[in-house]
């Protein structure tokens, strides 16, 4: 088998191409997402779990990673 030329032609028709594809990918994931929320909804069923600790903040907008690992391990265990 020879080696197979794509021409400038056919490199234009799948670049024009790829954006369509990426937005209709991306549609059919909004479409699952909605369906799976809509699910969740009429069961009434919703699980959520609620940790704070003051240690969470070193400084200003800086959390402080041992802490924060430590209450999602504590909110884990609990929904568990």
């Amino acid at each position: 088998m020879g080696k197979k030329i794509i021409t400038r032609r056919d490199f234009l028709k799948v670049a024009a191409m790829t954006p369509f594809a990426g937005a209709w990918a991306c549609s059919q994931k909004s479409v699952e997402k909605e369906k799976s929320a809509r699910e969740i909804e009429e069961s009434g069923k919703v699980k959520v779990v609620l940790i704070r600790d003051e240690n969470a903040l070193v400084s200003f907008k800086k959390p402080d990673p041992d802490v924060v690992q430590r209450m999602l391990d504590e909110a884990v265990s609990t929904l568990f």
